[in-house]
Parts: C-alpha cells; sequence; structure tokens
C-alpha cells in the first residue's frame, strides 16, 4: 500500500468536523505528513540537517525572486554565515535534493536530470571552478583543450598544429585534465 493513502486512511479515522475544515484539505494535509515522515525515515541525515536544507532551500528561493545567482557568496550573505559553512552544509546534505514538494511539480527533466534549485547552483559552481581552473592553465594547455574539444580536432591533428608530436599532445591533455579534475575535487571536499 503506499504512504500517501495510509495518510488518507488515517486522515479519516482521525478527521473532526468541529474544527471546521473541509475533509479533502485535511486528507491532503495528512497525506503528505506520511510521506514526508516515511521521506525522512529512508534518509540517512539528521534533523539538523533538514533545517539546514530548509535554509538553504529559503535562501535559495530569496535569490531567485530578486534574480541574484545563487552562489556560495550570494547563499553566505543572505544566510549571514560564512562561504565555508555553506560549503561544509552543502557537502554535507550531498544527495538530499532541494526542493519542496509544491515545487517538485515545476521541475523539470533534462536528460535524466532533475533540474531542482540544488542542481542548478551545484552545476553554476561546478561551471564557474571549471572556467577559474581553465583561466589558470597556460596558453598551449588551454590551447591543446580548445583544439581537442572545441574543434574537435584528433591528437594527430593538434600536433600537426602546434609542431610537437601527438605523444606530447596526449601528455598535455591528460595532465591538463588532471589539474582541472583537482581544482574540481577541492571544490567538493
Amino acid at each position: 500500500m503506499q504512504i500517501g493513502v495510509i495518510g488518507i486512511l488515517k486522515s479519516l479515522d482521525k478527521y473532526d468536523e468541529s474544527k471546521e475544515v473541509s475533509l479533502s484539505g485535511y486528507a491532503l494535509m495528512r497525506a503528505k505528513g506520511e510521506i514526508l515522515d516515511e521521506y525522512r525515515k529512508l534518509m540517512p541525515h539528521s534533523r539538523n540537517s533538514w533545517k539546514n536544507q530548509k535554509k538553504i532551500e529559503l535562501a535559495l528561493k530569496e535569490l531567485k525572486k530578486s534574480n541574484i545567482e545563487p552562489t556560495y557568496k550570494a547563499i553566505a550573505k543572505k544566510l549571514e554565515c560564512s562561504e565555508n559553512k555553506v560549503h561544509k552544509i552543502i557537502s554535507q546534505l550531498g544527495a538530499i535534493q532541494f526542493f519542496s514538494f509544491e515545487d517538485y511539480q515545476e521541475s523539470q527533466i533534462i536528460g535524466g536530470i532533475e533540474k531542482t534549485p540544488y542542481n542548478i547552483v551545484e552545476k553554476r559552481l561546478l561551471v564557474r571552478s571549471l572556467s577559474d581552473g581553465v583561466k589558470r592553465l597556460s596558453k598551449i594547455e588551454q590551447l591543446v583543450l580548445s583544439l581537442y574539444y572545441e574543434e574537435m580536432l584528433g591528437l594527430k591533428d593538434i600536433g600537426k598544429v602546434l609542431g610537437i608530436s601527438e605523444s606530447r599532445v596526449c601528455q598535455i591533455k591528460n595532465s591538463t585534465i588532471i589539474k582541472l579534475r583537482s581544482n574540481l575535487r577541492r571544490l567538493t571536499e
């Protein structure tokens, strides 16, 4: 039996007409409550984690309403705490999706990944970090990545363009990717 149905059945037993609340409204509230309770039981996170999630969610909504890009800095300013604390909270929550059940219907699924506020922030931070990492690369490293990923040239062709061997191009590409991964790993730690 589904959890929501259990909530509806419980609402039938506990419904009090004297409270002047419609049965359908009360049943919906109880069903949502049962679903949330079951969801919380299945999640390995503490109540404190849920409170932190709610704070982040509210900050994200407020930033969205204000048309402010949700960066760690903007979230930290909204929550009146440090960027490190925001990063730590988001890292600890890890797999928790930032959404309310009301907003869930509005979320979109693109390429099998839900487009939730948390995923949007995570992606923007990842892209920004990657972009910053690329800017810190040497010109030759940037050029190799550009020719390989943007221009879709093979290693042999890149070697001809740059006047170096195919194996040297491969070394540059691989070492550059390792550098970028290292930068991204620091972001997620």
